[in-house]
């Protein structure tokens, strides 16, 4: 079975004392959820002898990578040891109750996953340089190329380093801050400034 034992995760009941439970006495889910819901271990042994499986497999088949159904199933199993009370048998069966608690921890699972990679896109759009244009795209030949130099040597040490980063290595911001171990907002600041300093430097020589 690919899902991990729950057991070392589980908490003692309140007070430290674990009600004893004959298992051999206990024939139905419901029952065996019962004892569960006061603490009891063995109870919760016996739950997860009959549903470990299942509850993997729910969630295996929600989530299609092994890794990742293991973690959540162990999930589920903390989940139903602190809510077990929760369980109804007049709203359907201790079978039911816990196999929904797999599909809906599964599910949980991918949306959580798809919010991050959302957010990550999103930042990582936030965070790209735009580069409407670059110095060699506004003075293409060789005397505007120089007065590029010239200009570029004008700039502030750090401007003409987040400029030339940016513009002739195409890199992001966020690479460039990784390389020079500054700040994501100076670098963008960097680079503003010195293409707005390098366009007055230009306009110069028109």
């Amino acid at each position: 079975m690919g899902s991990r034992s729950p057991s070392a995760a589980v908490p003692d009941s309140p007070g430290g004392l674990v009600p004893f439970m004959d298992t051999d006495s206990v024939s139905s889910d419901a029952d065996i959820l019962s004892h569960v819901s006061r603490g009891d271990r063995e109870a919760f042994a016996e739950l997860y002898d009959r549903f470990g499986d299942r509850v993997y497999g729910v969630c295996l088949k929600v989530l299609a990578n092994r890794d990742l159904a293991a973690d959540v199933a162990q999930d589920v199993w903390l989940q139903i040891w602190h809510n077990s009370s929760r369980f109804d048998a007049t709203l359907g069966t201790a079978s039911g109750w816990v196999l929904r608690q797999a599909h809906s921890k599964a599910v949980d699972a991918v949306r959580s996953a798809e919010a991050s990679r959302r957010r990550l896109h999103v930042v990582g759009q936030r965070e790209a340089v735009v580069r409407p244009e670059t110095p060699a795209d506004i003075y293409a030949d060789a005397e505007e190329a120089q007065s590029v130099r010239t200009c570029l040597d004008s700039l502030t040490e750090l401007q003409r380093q987040a400029v030339n980063l940016a513009y002739y290595r195409g890199m992001t911001g966020r690479e460039i801050a990784a390389q020079t171990g500054s700040g994501l907002s100076a670098i963008k600041t960097r680079i503003r400034d010195g293409m707005l300093a390098l366009r007055r430097c230009l306009a110069s020589y028109e």
